[in-house]
């Protein structure tokens, strides 16, 4: 983390950890039941340089993107849950976690942290120069530069937990709270007075500002919508609405027009002309909108389970956008140039070693693509569930070639594959002038130079029924990784034998002296295969916990490469021993590994279920980069 500057607050802020009110978080999808479908706490869009950042619940779930390009900024961040992410009028973003408020200021390339502990669940930079911080325990709390110890603000607020806070153009600060109403500031968050006349339900999830109206709109649980105009009193601004509608997200557009983001009721768009609720787009079942932002010509919208939706300016429908495409396949030739294979299929060259990347082509697969191979300087193979992808003109064209079907088998126990069904493309490797790719129903199959496919027999001498990684030495050893343990041939594929480990094997690897090296919930191993045994190897720094194991490994520069508790490890070699290594961490966490690659030059590549990330010293530090497929243009390829 890099050094935060004096003027931010740093004293007076006791570590506070707490899980509060977790009927309204899951009634209202704020809280992840599952980190798998955490919802879209919060979009944030800095209009001076037509940049987007979404946070989701999330560990690491943090992501910036403009109209043609996508970053996910998870990788350096701690690995706990999101609480939101606000934008400063200077550009600057505050990120509340569950341990602490972080800041960057510089788009999310670095963090520093300003602590906190985890009270916060909202922290803001007010027009006005205060620093202005929702807490769980305590309410609404302010610093200045002057002051930059955090104290409680002033005015009766009583108990209530603070939803939000919405600030105009000209600083006037609005708070909404679950219970106690919509509260107003005009000093920058220091001292607040209740604005409650007319509004008759006080839990307030959601406010807007209609600046060329000046109005106030707020959204309530379970009691629609109610409007302010000027030094009225509130009043009920409902029509069109479902009846007991629950109204979590309020937005103004660049035409004018009022958005609403509903539980469980889709969203609905007020002209404000007529004054009626219009439904956009209810979805099936219907959506649960947590979020909404104007941006490029249109209006984005996060749900409850982690989908982005984008609504083109006259659009009567909700675009569903991908947070991201990820890299799911590297490849180098020999001349050492690098390219790379999208998930969706495209097809992608690096002039600069990594850093940068353009697109070359793109293939019109139906099925996910996550293998790339380089067959020669122009020729590629890209593999998929169904059979593979051949290029022999740099990615420019493609032309599929389907993997065979399966040969019927009984299954040991009472395991059976869907008929047909070969599972997803586990992985796809060299094995002398041959290709071997596997699928995770024990799928084989071999190919001279990808033009045509044949089964592999022998497959059902591996014990177990799922694949879950293939390596080779590029000779005539391959291994399989299964639930079982590791199945081996040492003549290419055409029989195998079996290392029972327990728990079996996620993923194996050769390194480069050719020793065969695994990793399970319950330890890296490494494999004798002429004494058909696994022993478990040495790690200095690191202790086994059902909550604390390797799920892949990779080869690195000075030993091997390991994703612990979704964190990016180093397991470098040590004087002690050959098969003795010590831990050493990274700068990466967050990451989900799609694909890797060492290159001829050193460099490391990372692809992640995120983002791509590029190491050039060995594993320590990684930067990330920036993918040139942003997702508006994803939506138009589909």
């Amino acid at each position: 983390m890099e050094n935060v500057p004096e003027d931010f607050p740093k004293k007076g802020i006791f570590p506070f950890k707490i899980l509060l009110l977790w009927g309204i978080f899951f009634s209202f999808g704020f809280f992840p039941k599952a980190w798998a479908q955490a919802p879209v706490l919060d979009i944030r869009v800095d209009s001076r340089e037509n940049l987007c950042y979404v946070a989701t619940g999330e560990p690491g779930g943090l992501y910036r993107f403009s109209p043609s390009d996508f970053s996910n900024l998870g990788g350096r961040i701690p690995e706990k849950p999101l609480y939101s992410l606000s934008l400063s009028p200077q550009g600057d973003l505050l990120l509340a976690t569950f341990e602490e408020v972080l800041l960057s200021r510089n788009r999310g390339e670095s963090w520093g942290s300003l602590k906190g502990g985890g009270e916060f669940k909202n922290f803001y930079v007010t027009r006005k120069g205060t620093f202005l911080g929702v807490s769980w325990k305590r309410g609404l709390l302010w610093a200045s530069p002057e002051k930059p110890e955090m104290q409680q603000s002033s005015g009766d607020m009583g108990n209530f937990l603070v939803t939000g806070v919405l600030e105009n153009s000209l600083g006037m600060l609005w708070a909404g709270t679950f219970g106690g109403g919509v509260f107003f500031s005009s000093d920058g968050g220091r001292s607040w007075e209740p604005i409650e006349e007319g509004l008759e339900n006080p839990f307030v999830l959601s406010l807007a500002w209609n600046a060329s109206e000046e109005v106030l709109y707020a959204g309530t649980y379970r009691g629609g919508v109610y409007r302010k105009v000027r030094e009225n009193s509130w009043e009920p601004f409902s029509r069109g609405l479902p009846e007991y509608a629950t109204v979590q997200a309020l937005e103004m557009d660049e035409r004018g027009r009022l958005w609403g983001g509903t539980y469980r009721e889709g969203c609905f768009v007020n002209p404000l002309g007529g004054g009626e609720w219009r439904p956009f787009s209810k979805g099936n079942p219907p959506l649960s909108i947590t979020c909404l932002a104007p941006f490029s010509d249109g209006m984005l919208g996060g749900t409850d389970t982690g989908k982005l939706l984008f609504a083109p300016s006259e659009s009567a429908a909700w675009i569903p956008l991908n947070f991201s495409n990820p890299f799911t396949g590297f490849a180098e030739t020999q001349s050492g140039k690098l390219y790379a294979l999208s998930r969706s299929g495209v097809f992608y060259a690096s002039p600069d070693g990594g850093k940068s990347w353009k697109e070359e082509g793109s293939m019109e697969s139906a099925f996910p693509c996550n293998a790339l191979t380089a067959l020669l300087e122009e020729s590629f193979l890209a593999g998929t569930s169904r059979g593979t992808w051949l290029s022999e003109d740099r990615g420019k064209s493609w032309i599929f070639r389907s993997f065979p079907e399966i040969p019927e088998r009984e299954s040991s126990n009472e395991f059976s594959p869907p008929s047909g069904e070969r599972g997803d493309l586990v992985g796809m490797v060299r094995q002398g002038f041959s290709l071997v790719a596997a699928t995770r129903y024990k799928g084989l199959f071999r190919s001279s130079q990808g033009w045509s496919w044949e089964f592999l027999g022998g497959s059902e001498a591996v014990e177990g029924e799922y694949v879950s990684c293939i390596t080779s030495d590029g000779g005539s050893r391959l291994a399989l990784g299964t639930e079982r343990g590791l199945s081996f041939s040492l003549d290419g594929g055409e029989s195998w034998e079996n290392i029972y480990v327990n728990y079996g094997i996620s993923s194996a690897l050769f390194d480069e002296s050719g020793t065969l090296w695994g990793v399970s919930r319950n330890g890296l191993w490494r494999f004798s295969l002429s004494e058909k045994e696994a022993f478990r190897a040495s790690i200095k720094g690191y202790e086994w916990s059902p909550f604390a194991y390797f799920t892949e490994i990779f080869p690195g520069e000075k030993g091997l490469l390991g994703i612990l508790r979704d964190s990016l490890v180093r397991l470098d070699r040590t004087s002690e021993g050959e098969f003795d290594f010590l831990l050493q961490s990274s700068s990466l966490r967050n990451v989900n590994v799609r694909s890797y690659l060492r290159s001829s030059s050193g460099k490391l590549l990372l692809g992640t279920e995120r983002g791509f990330y590029l190491s050039e010293d060995g594993g320590d530090r990684w930067t990330e980069g920036t993918l040139p497929l942003g997702i508006f243009h994803l939506f138009e390829k589909r």
